[in-house]
């Protein structure tokens, strides 16, 4: 089971895990559409609060929301990137350049105002760096949490700097949809959050399980199954909004094997 990705050598049939990516990817692709026609063609100012700077899911969400965005906003600017790992590479370089240097901009399109590493995923650790981020840039336009659990203190935070999330800055989260995002999303203080259901980990290995049991041949699974993620956001939440879960609900799912993988690509 994820988040880390299997080895080559380890005897495993596969692993299953969330990409960390795509769900950036998937919000990076809705910001990038809801906010097309007020930026109105001007740069995004764009800061982050992640987790820990040397941590692979803390790079790997920025760079997709950073991915998704720029290639959807090439396909709305009406000149798309002739491929979408094209967009992908100018992101990942933006996002490296950030990270390393403290900022970074794509000329005319985002500026990467900063970054803070929280040093763990917890809201008071959340709250505390994003001060100095505010502090620095009271300019910042939107913030990306790189996970829901630095949220709620960085909504504080940006209230105790006398503004209103959702009105005077916009904030959202590369994962996970836990429900008190949900809640935030429903509330208007978050903008979206990509889904990373907890519930394929366990139920999806046992349902895989069963099917070995059954005579379903897994010798010819990929490394890596990585289960599928979705945007929720203030124009969808109704749709993905249950009280009774604790995360976003799991979307239909089946772990593919490496013809059907390769035919999905």
């Amino acid at each position: 089971l994820g988040p880390t990705a299997s080895q080559p050598e380890y005897p495993i049939v596969t692993t299953v895990l969330s990409s960390s990516f795509d769900a950036g990817y998937a919000v990076g692709e809705y910001v990038a559409e809801k906010l097309y026609e007020e930026l109105d063609g001007r740069p995004m100012e764009l800061g982050f609060v992640i987790s820990r700077a040397g941590d692979g899911l803390s790079n790997s969400r920025p760079c997709g929301f950073l991915s998704g965005y720029l290639v959807k906003k090439a396909e709305l600017d009406g000149n798309p990137y002739a491929s979408k790992w094209d967009g992908v590479l100018d992101a990942y370089y933006a996002w490296v350049e950030c990270r390393d240097q403290g900022t970074s901009a794509i000329e005319g399109i985002v500026n990467l105002v900063g970054y803070v590493a929280a040093g763990g995923t917890d809201a008071n650790s959340g709250q505390k760096v994003a001060a100095d981020l505010l502090t620095a840039h009271p300019d910042m336009e939107i913030v990306m949490c790189e996970t829901d659990s630095l949220g709620p203190g960085v909504l504080q935070e940006i209230e105790q700097h006398g503004m209103t999330p959702g009105e005077d800055i916009y904030v959202f989260c590369g994962a996970d949809a836990a429900d008190y995002t949900l809640d935030y999303i429903k509330e208007g203080k978050m903008l979206a959050v990509a889904s990373n259901a907890p519930y394929y980990s366990g139920a999806g290995a046992i349902e895989l399980i069963h099917d070995i049991l059954n005579g379903f041949d897994a010798n010819n699974l990929p490394a890596n199954s990585f289960t599928p993620t979705y945007c929720v956001n203030v124009d969808n939440i109704d749709e993905y909004y249950d009280p009774d879960l604790a995360f976003a609900p799991a979307a239909e799912w089946n772990i593919q094997n490496i013809d059907e993988y390769n035919a999905n690509d």
